[in-house]
């Protein structure tokens, strides 16, 4: 593995917690089963890698469940339609008052929601230290790479090589290469605050997700986020950043910001990061495509020919990607590394065809082919 930093996850993984979380639905789409596929492989994974390698949970980690709030209206309405149908087990989710949140997590809410068993939070970089660690992993770091070179079937990266498979996994750095520089990948800027912990912070142990998000302390403070700007570039902290999260906490659950002693506007530390993000939400994984050979083998997509049969799209031999994740990262892509393990190996795939499909790295070329747009036009939701 070539890492860029001189430490792993210290950029886009860089917070000091995180959550693995989902959105529950009923809706029966590729994207929503995708990531609900995507939580249910990571609750597991996490833990039993965790457990494996003797960290017991507690430090930097603990699945002991994920209270969700029903913050707003839509979300209660929501929530309510997922608990009429019954289709999540009680073993997965299971409906909270505020009296029951308070006895059972000891945090005095105001409203209530619903606990997701199985998720909850980690240190991301002890997370990736763990599966680093394995033996047949070498840990190359501040390895720039700026050279990524068909050799004979191969692949030399830099002075690297030659490899039979290479699988980029460096976010927007992706997009310096010829391969994939086609891809339309947007920085979203997110910014954190650090609340120092109390006496009785000390005591919460369950990750809360409402508009924002509340972590459990970690080495003496929460981790409390996070904004999502895709307009701004700027990579120093802002106070009314800073303010907005604590808004979001008062406003949420004023009792916790209250035990917190939440500053009114005075001034906080926290850290900024990027989300790497695509215009549909969804990651991007799977095998590269050879741009230019799709656009014209199939150029007469543009044409209005959309029942004749189109042959498989050609692809770059052994070079694969995963990116995209956005603020979704923890839980996504634990499954997209099973994803790629599968296209390497050649066994079945764990997701159906039209997951793999919703996440293919040619979706946005096909889709710009029949725009008759060109390669990197695909707008973004703001």
């Amino acid at each position: 593995m070539l890492e860029q930093e001189p430490r792993a996850a210290s950029q886009g993984s860089g917070n000091p917690t995180g959550i693995t979380f989902t959105k529950l639905s009923l809706h029966d789409t590729p994207q929503n089963r995708f990531y609900q596929w995507a939580y249910l492989y990571a609750c597991r994974y996490i833990q039993s890698t965790f457990l494996a390698a003797g960290i017991e949970p507690g430090v930097d980690w603990n699945l002991n469940g994920l209270l969700r709030l029903a913050f707003d209206a839509k979300e209660a309405r929501e929530q309510a339609a997922l608990l009429a149908e019954s289709y999540w087990p009680p073993s997965l989710l299971e409906n909270l008052s505020p009296a029951q949140i308070q006895e059972r997590l000891g945090i005095e809410s105001p409203i209530g929601g619903l606990m997701l068993h199985g998720g909850g939070w980690l240190h991301p970089a002890a997370w990736c230290d763990v599966l680093l660690s394995h033996p047949k992993i070498e840990l190359l770091t501040s390895q720039c790479v700026t050279h990524l070179t068909p050799t004979a079937g191969r692949w030399r990266v830099n002075q690297h090589g030659p490899f039979d498979a290479v699988i980029l996994a460096n976010a927007f750095g992706s997009t310096r290469f010829q391969q994939s520089s086609h891809l339309p990948l947007k920085p979203v800027r997110g910014q954190i605050s650090y609340l120092p912990a109390t006496a009785a912070s000390l005591e919460w142990q369950h990750a809360v997700n409402y508009h924002g998000y509340v972590n459990p302390a970690r080495a003496g403070f929460h981790c409390v986020g996070a904004t999502f700007d895709p307009r701004s570039e700027a990579s120093t902290e802002r106070q009314e950043d800073h303010q907005w999260n604590c808004d979001q906490l008062r406003s949420t659950l004023p009792a916790l910001a209250e035990a917190l002693g939440l500053p009114h506007g005075g001034p906080l530390q926290g850290r900024v990061g990027f989300r790497c993000q695509t215009p549909d939400y969804l990651p991007i994984i799977g095998p590269l495509p050879d741009a230019e050979a799709y656009r014209q083998q199939f150029d007469d997509l543009g044409k209005g020919f959309l029942k004749r049969e189109f042959p498989f799209g050609p692809c770059h031999d052994g070079l694969f990607i995963t990116c995209g994740h956005g603020s979704r990262g923890i839980t996504s892509t634990c499954f997209a590394a099973e994803i790629l393990a599968s296209y390497l190996s050649g066994e079945p795939q764990p997701a159906d065809r039209e997951i793999l499909f919703a996440i293919h790295p040619a979706r946005f070329l096909i889709r710009n082919i029949m725009r008759r747009t060109s390669l990197k036009t695909t707008e973004f939701k703001s």
